[in-house]
């Protein structure tokens, strides 16, 4: 497992064990951002069975684009860990390696929208109805001109942190 994918993706797999006083935890990259409340995501917990450990969304939604992949992966497409909520507890004492197909949930393609989902067909259907919740800009999609919409909103969130910081700075 250690070997199928780069060290910064394999690590959160190893949480777990490295967070052992942690109940649940929302792991996710560096390149989201949370276009609603972030305690909305934790309500999912709520809807996890008893043996349920996990909960992310699937790569790509609708497009089967794992069928050329070299590792295993979950359903059509796979799942992407860019989001991922995690009953540590429970992980802990599972063997959820072995189990972790079987034992985690779906979430909405909302709570972790990327390009994939909109490049030429809208296949993340939840958005049309409720709007994006998480936005993950991997592969760099923020920086680049190839998505303006995606780096119209990155912008945006940058300019108001920086704007925060130099408050913060100017009154301290």
């Amino acid at each position: 497992m250690e070997k199928m994918f780069k060290p910064c993706a394999t690590q959160r797999l190893f949480i777990p064990s490295l967070l052992q006083d942690v109940d649940s935890l929302l792991y996710v990259d560096t390149d989201t951002l949370f276009l609603r409340p972030v305690d909305a995501i934790w309500r999912f917990l709520d809807k996890f069975s008893s043996a349920q450990l996990a909960a992310l969304v699937p790569e790509h939604e609708g497009a089967g684009n794992y069928r050329f992949a070299r590792h295993p992966y979950y359903g059509e497409s796979g799942l992407n860990s860019g989001v991922l909520l995690m009953n540590l507890t429970r992980i802990r004492r599972s063997t959820w390696l072995d189990s972790m197909v079987r034992r985690g949930i779906c979430f909405p393609c909302d709570w972790n929208y990327r390009t994939d989902h909109c490049e030429d067909k809208s296949i993340c259907k939840g958005v049309e109805k409720n709007g994006v919740s998480v936005l993950h800009g991997s592969r760099r999609v923020m920086q680049n001109e190839d998505q303006p919409t995606f780096k119209a909103v990155y912008t945006a969130f940058k300019e108001v942190v920086y704007c925060f910081i130099s408050i913060l700075f100017f009154y301290n």
